[in-house]
């Protein structure tokens, strides 16, 4: 279980509709997990290819299309964070930034994994809320790569990849699960 919050922190300043500019920086994420071309994850637990590391901040335009999401390139894929061990307390695993705005995210979380996303299939037909449209509603569209996600998760399709060293998902009967992620939203000064 993870939400599937959009986030695009550019505040549709100066019109700038994507999330392209947009800094990520996740130290220890050093792993992922692959996809295949249905976008169904592999199962393996691999090192983390040069398009989509961001153990050094960088934005998300700079690699976008040097990946294998889509045949555009894109992000759609679990990033794996070396440091996790069951139990353990929520850290910080990833901040993002707009330049443009100086709004920055601080994701926090005690979980294996984020699932980044780049709007990928965001195609112009989702309409925005009227607060961000500077009063031309009618025409007010998330395009292309208009936001991106950080899904916090344990792992990604982990029931059809038991043996792949994920953490379980399993949940037996009486069980509770919990989860803690946050997102805390701040200011960077240039």
């Amino acid at each position: 279980m993870t939400n599937h919050a959009y986030f695009n922190l550019n505040a549709n300043v100066d019109g700038t509709g994507t999330v392209l500019d947009h800094v990520i920086n996740a130290p220890s994420a050093s792993l992922f997990i692959p996809v295949d071309e249905n976008l169904i994850p592999t199962g393996t637990i691999e090192p983390v290819p040069d398009y989509l590391n961001f153990t050094s901040p960088k934005t998300i335009a700079q690699d976008i299309d040097s990946g294998t999401v889509t045949a555009d390139g894109g992000y759609d894929n679990a990033l794996v964070f070396s440091d996790y061990a069951p139990g353990m307390p929520q850290r910080q695993v990833v901040a993002m930034h707009s330049p443009l705005t100086g709004i920055a995210l601080l994701a926090s979380t005690d979980q294996f994994s984020t699932q980044i996303y780049s709007g990928n299939a965001l195609d112009g037909t989702i309409k925005r809320k009227a607060s961000q449209c500077d009063g031309a509603a009618e025409s007010c569209f998330y395009e292309w790569r208009g936001a991106a996600t950080l899904e916090m998760q344990l792992g990604i399709d982990n029931a059809n990849h038991r043996d792949s060293g994920m953490p379980s998902i399993d949940l037996k009967a009486g069980e509770e699960y919990t989860q803690h992620s946050s997102y805390k939203f701040g200011v960077v000064y240039p």
